[in-house]
């Protein structure tokens, strides 16, 4: 069955989201937390233990494996960055039993995720900020604590930097620390690895250009990537889709806030 609108991409500085028809993916992680939502039926997600986890409000924390099904067509992704915002202590999630995901059930009702609806297709500036805060409420999310000035501001470096020629020696020298010790650090305050976080934002910027363009060479060039089957394998294992078939989705409408 065809939707009636065309899903959209809404991005931010610190957020991006999807409305949509939901979509089947191979068994992924990422660098987000994951907010999935529906308004018409229980979706489906998967995770490393094959079992079927059933929700219409769910989290899937940062680095946490899934995979996604087709099926929902009133669907919503929330995708929060975690060096900004982290997992309140109220959430309880044991990655070890290899779920997919928290389920929300119990803390996001339908009017909560109707909100998150009319919200971001009011396409406002601001809607960002009202959605975080309903989340902040519901003491599900809260602001990341605050991390050491020098990976903070390595951060803000990446975020303007051409990042393909970004080094860790550069990045290093600029922070007035050892490649090996910044190395340590910023793994320490962030939780995940510099290689990780450049090769994320590198990621994110070929899916715009991607999204925008539907040139998958453009993308990956863009993106700063060696080649396309770089790319492609980078994306699949980021999202579990292939750029291929990101390119062939022709409802997707991208919508950029600054």
């Amino acid at each position: 069955m065809e939707t009636k609108e065309k899903s959209s991409f809404y991005i931010w500085k610190e957020m991006a989201a999807y409305t949509g028809i939901s979509f089947a993916t191979k068994r992924h992680s990422h660098f987000f937390h994951q907010f999935c939502f529906s308004l018409d039926k229980p979706f489906l997600l998967r995770g490393k233990n094959g079992k079927n986890f059933y929700s219409q409000a769910a989290l899937v924390p940062s680095g946490v494996s899934h995979e996604t099904s087709f099926g929902n067509e009133r669907f919503i992704i929330l995708l929060i960055d975690p060096l900004l915002f982290a997992v309140s202590y109220k959430v309880v999630f044991n990655p070890q039993e290899c779920d997919p995901a928290f389920d929300l059930k119990d803390v996001i009702s339908n009017s909560d995720i109707l909100f998150f609806e009319k919200e971001l297709k009011s396409n406002q500036i601001e809607s960002k900020n009202k959605i975080i805060q309903l989340l902040k409420d519901k003491f599900i999310l809260k602001d990341q604590r605050n991390i050491d000035n020098r990976i903070r501001d390595s951060l803000s470096i990446i975020q303007q930097d051409e990042l393909d020629q970004l080094t860790l020696n550069q990045i290093s020298k600029i922070t007035k620390l050892s490649p090996s010790r910044f190395r340590h650090l910023f793994r320490t305050e962030t939780g995940i690895t510099f290689s990780s976080y450049k090769l994320w934002k590198k990621t994110q910027k070929a899916i715009l250009v991607l999204i925008e363009q539907k040139d998958l060479m453009n993308a990956a060039y863009e993106g700063g990537f060696f080649d396309q089957p770089h790319f492609n394998r980078v994306l699949r294992r980021s999202f579990g889709l292939s750029p291929s078939e990101l390119k062939k989705n022709t409802h997707f409408e991208l919508k950029i806030f600054s």
